[in-house]
């Protein structure tokens, strides 16, 4: 019967070109890690490198470990990462390639190195049957779907970023992929009072460990697991440590490891946590940090609102202004004026009717580039929708049509711009050898300035019925008895602006804000004059006012900063998987507590994972969790875990240590049993 063996099979040792974090190897760290997880096989996958080198002297040092060492790359492929890990046998086969990847990465030279699939395929596509491919499935950077497809069954599974993910997508039946978990660890030098991460690794239920065999077990989604048992938990540091995926409390006196074991759950999750610090919810609540902490999250609603105006916004400021449009219209008459009058005294070269013709209009057909550019992307897909592959040949007239328009009118644009070029030539030639002056229409395109000058018009009435004072309801956030307002309006002076649109105050804005009722001109002399950067002037058109009250309409009091604060932070947590609360007693009373924030909790942990660490007797003896951990200095760096529920009679370390659950609660909670029974007596209650 095959048992769960863990594996972790995405671990960096040295850097490279394509990463941007330093690796200060230790051999005898990971030494440490592969003991503590108990691994049975490990793969050196550093991004776009192989270093054989490096890769022989660790294969060597853990060669007395009872564990095998996967030679392996992490490759940037399509804007994504997939690994690509091989048998040790296949190591020269598999070095000669890595190395084409390196050198194209180091000729490359930057971060946004990356391969196509064209060109990954060309590398590898001989050697599939020798290699294992993972590509980031559920976890940043990821690979398109439709190059994943093209792949066909030499995928199997794809890398997820945290527990909750692998759980979800190992229950769904429509995921194809089986998903796995790797650490993505950098094993450099720990310092002193550096945490080891809680290990995020796979337990995979295979006899013999090799590539195929891998590759073979995981064709199965009951062969890997996040626990050692199978089970739907969490490991947490130190050693297999589990616990729950849902609502887990942590205890312990002051300075008993319950911080330090939320920071390395942190560590190994950071891109999927919400961490609440202990004390957090008190600076947060003061008067400076508040503002600051409540104009960031806010600034956000403003973004999400007036996003969509920037990229009008660019087009606006790349446009010339009515005012540019009459001067030049002024000056082609002023001078067709003056022709005109003139007309009589002319010689005949300045009577040809080329030196007084005027250019064709040429303009660039921007529509018909993107709408070839789509058919051309809809053709190159047309393997990944049956949809598309079913009516191929009516895209392909379609598409034929349109270049065939577009190649026609680029060539008319073409032959205008030729005549243009003629007609330029040849007035510039007459005008040397005739005194009449010539009319100066030199890039003027009537049609083109009355286009712009309805688009300036139609901005400029956009933006000013914006600003027309109006409460925007669809964008209020309610935090239990508070709600966000949000409004939209103008900005009534320059101090306004700066506050309104966070510009710092030593920017310039008075001249600029002159034109503030004519927003295209306004905009283009912000963008000309280089005041603000060209990406954050959209937020200087409509202020956006975003106003947290209680719902009886009344601002919030300075005593209840600190709630509001907290029920923002558990609003925000359920855009993450977990959320991590270290001692949320010291910011509130006993009655909010076990009326708020203990119902909350226990709504998230429905939805993600929830450790709470505390020593409050409201939290540790109400919530009813379905793990419970108690953590213990043991001395020496050295913090002791033990875990159980509310309902077991022992907790227990991984190490098979126990203490009785009953005992430790109370003295912990309740200082001891003679303290707690005298209370009961002060509150009144008998005691059977």
């Amino acid at each position: 019967m095959s048992k769960f063996k863990a594996i972790d099979l995405h671990i960096h040792t040295k850097r490279s070109v394509s990463d941007n974090c330093e690796i200060d190897f230790d051999i005898e760290r990971l030494k440490k890690y592969v003991q503590d997880c108990e691994l049975k096989a490990i793969a050196i996958t550093n991004h776009n490198l192989f270093d054989r080198d490096q890769f022989n002297n660790i294969h060597t040092s853990l060669n007395g470990n009872d564990i095998i060492v996967f030679p392996g790359i992490e490759v940037d492929l399509c804007g994504g990462h997939i690994l690509v890990i091989t048998d040790l046998i296949n190591i020269d086969t598999f070095f000669e390639k890595c190395s084409v990847i390196n050198k194209r990465a180091c000729d490359d030279g930057t971060q946004n190195f990356s391969l196509t699939f064209e060109e990954f395929n060309t590398i590898f596509s001989d050697f599939y049957d020798k290699c294992l491919l993972i590509p980031h499935y559920g976890k940043r950077p990821s690979i398109p779907n439709a190059i994943l497809e093209r792949f066909g069954k030499h995928i199997v599974a794809g890398e997820v970023g945290n527990t909750r993910k692998m759980i979800c997508m190992k229950k769904d039946n429509n995921e194809k992929y089986t998903p796995v978990m790797f650490s993505d660890l950098r094993i450099g030098h720990l310092n002193k009072h550096d945490k080891n991460p809680s290990p995020k690794i796979t337990f995979l239920k295979i006899d013999d460990i090799t590539i195929q065999n891998i590759k073979t077990a995981l064709l199965e989604k009951e062969n890997v697991s996040p626990t050692p048992n199978g089970d739907d938990g969490i490991i947490i540091g130190p050693g297999m440590t589990e616990a729950s995926l849902g609502l887990n409390v942590i205890l312990g006196k002051r300075s008993s490891g319950k911080t330090h074991l939320l920071d390395s759950i942190c560590e190994a999750h950071n891109d999927s946590v919400m961490y609440i610090k202990q004390f957090s919810i008190i600076k947060e609540s003061s008067d400076e940090i508040f503002e600051e902490t409540t104009a960031s999250q806010f600034d956000k609603i403003a973004r999400d609102y007036l996003g969509e105006i920037d990229k009008i916004v660019q087009k606006i400021c790349d446009n010339p202004t009515d005012e540019e449009n009459d001067c030049s219209i002024d000056d082609y008459l002023d001078t067709l004026k003056k022709y005109a009058n003139d007309f009589s005294s002319h010689d005949n070269i300045a009577k040809t009717k080329i030196y007084s013709s005027s250019a064709f209009p040429t303009n660039e057909n921007e529509n018909g580039k993107e709408l070839v550019k789509s058919f051309e992307k809809i053709l190159e897909n047309a393997n990944y929708s049956s949809k598309i592959q079913d009516n191929i040949e009516i895209f392909i007239d379609a598409a034929k049509d349109v270049v065939h328009k577009y190649r026609t009118e680029e060539k008319n644009s073409q032959n205008k711009q030729k005549v243009n070029e003629i007609i330029k030539t040849t007035k510039n030639k007459l005008n040397e050898v005739t005194n009449a002056p010539l009319i100066n229409d030199s890039g003027l395109d009537l049609f083109k300035i009355e286009k712009v000058r309805i688009t300036n018009r139609k901005f400029d009435d956009t933006i000013l019925k914006l600003r027309k004072e109006k409460s925007i309801d669809r964008l209020e956030e309610k935090y239990d008895r508070f709600h966000i307002c949000v409004a939209r309006g103008p900005f009534t002076s320059v101090s306004d602006l700066h506050k309104g649109a966070s510009i710092p105050q030593n920017i310039a804005l008075t001249d600029s804000f002159r034109y503030y009722d004519k927003p295209h001109i306004f905009v283009k002399k912000i963008r000309d004059e280089n005041i603000v950067k060209s990406d954050i002037i959209y937020r200087t058109l409509i202020k956006i006012t975003v106003t947290p009250v209680k719902d009886d309409g009344n601002k919030i009091s300075n005593g209840e900063r600190a709630e509001f604060v907290l029920l923002g932070k558990l609003n925000e947590a359920k855009r993450y998987d977990i959320l991590l609360f270290d001692e949320p007693e010291p910011s509130f009373d006993n009655p909010f507590i076990g009326q708020k924030i203990i119902n909350k909790l226990r709504e998230l942990s429905n939805e993600m994972t929830v450790f709470v660490a505390t020593h409050n007797n409201t939290i540790g003896a109400s919530m009813n969790p379905e793990c419970l951990i108690y953590t213990n200095d043991a001395g020496g760096g050295i913090y002791q875990v033990y875990v159980g529920t509310t309902t077991s009679d022992m907790l227990k370390t991984i190490d098979g240590e126990k203490i009785d659950r009953k005992k430790t609660i109370l003295e912990l909670l309740e200082s001891k049993e003679e303290l707690y029974n005298k209370r009961k007596d002060l509150y009144g209650i008998t005691q059977d």
